[in-house]
């Protein structure tokens, strides 16, 4: 296989290669410094402590094993007299010489004394043996006492302390994420920037692990040389920032004319800084970052005004914003300007090279414009969070400087204020930002019904069209390629596509808000939440035509089943009076038909009532007496569904024509209502029917409709009468 000089493979392995050295060499380079055989616990600009059997002293000084009057000076009076005569035989420590960094210390000559220090211990430690001074209590005006111990020539990376580690991991993570983005992209200024912003972090972070994580001492020449490398590659960050800023996520200037000037200013400052022609508070570290953060935060503030109206670049702004500006500003505020003012980092060094560590990983997110139609809520989360973090860090150091409380007392104060503050401020802002204000979620709720019962497919598919852009008012509206099949934000939140439905074609919604936004996740719920609900309301219009559909065929079956048939037996009636009888009967199908269409309810007593009327009139017709006396069915108030009351009147009918064919005299009818059941009997005196037996037409009707119903129905004679007796469950509410 043949790699050309850009190749991404080939890029990406020496970049690898290259970190890897790097970490394996700044790894020797600290495990490689010499370290007494003693538990020493380090401290970041304070004496360290010596444990020893489970106690822990104060080490106050080195001295050699050549000092032979250790014995009689047992207090610090003694001891500096001693070494003010003799300076070679030890050392008193201060404050100082374990400061994490030697651009912390104040002026020339502060760094100068360090340097001039750290070469007497390494040359103490060189002796091989040393004597530890320890201070026999808690202070360090106490009564000292001497420890000898032997001093190891290389302390062994086991030794080296968890800050160096965290230094390490921060700095290969950067440097490796550098590597992708290159590798993939060599050609692009955007993320050549970018990757020089990467080595500025990693190379500064790998030099301050160094010799932050010193033993006792280092060889002042390592630490000047780790130091100016330490300068170079924080300025570098910055710098590399700027290139990022003036060209992405658009281009606002020609980065010649800003990070080319930048570099040129920030490299000559820290070279005036080491050759000493400028005053130490002028060109500090310390005051090359703050300024290089200006220019960042200006860069920042030019790239918000030219992506207006473009969504997309605009979210990657705030992805780089919110990554570049926060980060940077803990990071100078928690470690920078309380050096610059002659404090101690509120924070320790390796802890803001996790903050520039996570600051890098935001920029990678927004120069590969991951997820960027989340930031919102993102930005959201990340603010909040800081927030409450920097909070409880500031309440803290309040409470212990200016309060004088105890550590554990200021800490369990400033957590109760800050999480008593943070919940409502969280739901607040939360609602604020993330509400759907701007929409009438009810109204669009009412659509998405209407829009399932407009009356044409292609007056649903308008309506739901319309719906879209109600919701989320989009500034093109066309139909997705490729379809999809779910809801989704495509080409990082400029577009929305929508699947098919049915009631609606597929469409994709372009440019969120007329392209103030980009569409988000709440866009994508809000859209499923109002696709559920015209669903819902379409299974409800299907249902209901279906319904509607059953109930014309049926009213169809019922008119010419009934109706026509009766009227057709009318035609051809010979008898007037049967004529006219027939047409009693299809007057009174029409008009129980039509009343059922009508949709009012029909309960017994009701029924009962126009069924005792029908009937009488039939028997009147054909001069035959009629009796139905009222009984308990007259009080009963239950609806009776269309398929009860149509059976129970054919029935009914069936039976009275019967009366009327085969039998004479007075008909008797009767309705009572026991145990839920309604037991009607209608009777005659017995005549020729009396003697038929039971397997006529009519009456096998009148039982298969009653066992339809769940009932039963018979006919026997008794007592001289022919009696046809139907038994009915009551239909429940349900049916």
């Amino acid at each position: 296989m043949r790699f050309h000089f850009q190749s991404p493979a080939l890029i990406l392995a020496a970049i690898i290669i290259l970190s890897l050295a790097a970490t394996v060499w700044t790894i020797r380079a600290a495990a490689s410094q010499a370290g007494v055989e003693a538990d020493v616990v380090h401290r970041a600009g304070a004496l360290p402590l010596v444990r020893e059997d489970g106690a822990e002293r104060l080490l106050v000084g080195l001295a050699s094993a050549r000092l032979a009057d250790r014995e009689i000076m047992r207090d610090r009076t003694a001891l500096d007299a001693r070494l003010a005569a003799e300076p070679d035989l030890g050392i008193v420590f201060e404050e100082a010489d374990f400061v994490e960094d030697p651009d912390m210390l104040p002026s020339y000559a502060a760094i100068d004394r360090f340097h001039q220090r750290q070469a007497r211990i390494t040359g103490l430690l060189d002796e091989g043996r040393v004597l530890l001074v320890r201070s026999a209590d808690s202070g360090f005006s106490g009564s000292l006492d001497f420890r000898e111990v032997a001093v190891a020539p290389a302390r062994g990376a086991a030794s080296l302390p968890a800050y160096f580690w965290v230094q390490i991991g921060a700095g290969l993570v950067v440097i490796l994420i550098a590597a992708v983005f290159l590798a993939l992209r060599p050609r692009s200024f955007a993320v050549t920037a970018f990757a020089v912003a990467g080595l500025g972090i990693t190379g500064a972070a790998y030099t301050a692990a160094t010799y932050s994580s010193r033993h006792l001492g280092m060889d002042p020449a390592l630490i000047a040389t780790l130091s100016s490398l330490n300068h170079v590659f924080t300025a570098s960050f910055g710098i590399g920032i700027i290139g990022l800023f003036s060209v992405y996520p658009v281009r606002i200037a020609d980065p010649r004319k800003t990070a080319l000037p930048a570099a040129i200013l920030s490299y000559g400052a820290l070279a005036a800084y080491h050759q000493r022609l400028l005053p130490h508070d002028l060109v500090s570290l310390q005051n090359i970052v703050a300024a290089l953060l200006v220019a960042i935060l200006v860069a920042v503030f030019l790239q918000h005004r030219a992506t207006r109206n473009r969504p997309a670049d605009r979210a990657a702004l705030i992805w780089l914003g919110l990554s570049v500006v926060s980060g940077s500003t803990a990071f100078v505020s928690l470690v920078i300007i309380p050096v610059a003012l002659g404090h101690q980092g509120v924070v320790t060094q390796a802890f803001g090279f996790v903050l520039l560590a996570m600051i890098y990983v935001g920029i990678a997110f927004a120069v590969s414009r991951y997820r960027l139609f989340d930031i919102g809520r993102w930005s959201y989360r990340v603010l909040i969070y800081a927030g409450m973090i920097v909070s409880l860090l500031a309440l803290d150091v309040a409470f212990v400087l200016g309060l004088q409380m105890s550590e554990q007392a200021s800490l369990a104060i400033a957590s109760a204020i800050v999480l008593v503050i943070y919940f409502p401020l969280r739901d607040l802002v939360s609602d604020r930002l993330f509400r759907r204000s701007s929409q009438n979620l009810p109204e669009l709720y009412r659509q998405a019904v209407a829009t399932a019962y407009k009356f044409t497919p292609a007056a649903r598919q308008l309506a739901w069209r319309k719906l879209m852009e109600e919701a989320f008012q989009p500034g093109h509206v066309e139909m997705p390629q490729p379809v999809p099949h779910q809801v989704g934000v495509r080409n990082e939140g400029i577009e929305m596509a929508l699947p098919a439905y049915a009631w609606s074609a597929p469409l994709s919604l372009g440019l969120a808000a007329q392209g103030r936004r980009l569409f988000a996740t709440r866009d994508v719920e809000l859209a499923e939440e109002l696709a559920e609900i015209a669903a819902s309301a379409h299974a409800d219009r299907l249902s209901y035509e279906k319904g509607a559909e059953e109930e014309r065929h049926r009213i169809a079956r019922d008119l010419h089943d009934d109706v026509g048939s009766t009227l057709l037996s009318g035609l051809h009636a010979v008898d007037e009076g049967r004529r006219q009888e027939t047409l009693v009967e299809a007057l009174s199908d029409i008009r129980r038909i039509a009343h059922d269409l009508a949709g009012q309810e029909l309960s017994m007593e009701r029924f009962v009532a126009q069924l005792r009327h029908d009937m009488r009139q039939r028997a009147v017709a054909h001069d035959r007496g009629f009796e139905w006396p009222l009984g308990s069915a007259d009080d009963d108030h239950s609806v009776l569904p269309y398929r009860f009351h149509h059976n129970l009147s054919a029935m009914v009918r069936e039976a009275v024509s019967n009366a009327l064919k085969h039998g004479s005299g007075t008909i008797r009818a009767t309705a009572e209502i026991e145990n839920d059941r309604l037991e009607m009997a209608i009777s005659n005196p017995a005549g020729a029917a009396a003697d038929r037996d039971d397997s006529g037409i009519g009456l096998k009707n009148i039982a298969a409709r009653a066992a339809g119903l769940g009932g039963h129905a018979e006919a026997t004679a008794q007592d001289g009468r022919f009696v046809v007796r139907i038994s009915l469950p009551l239909p429940s509410e349900a049916e």
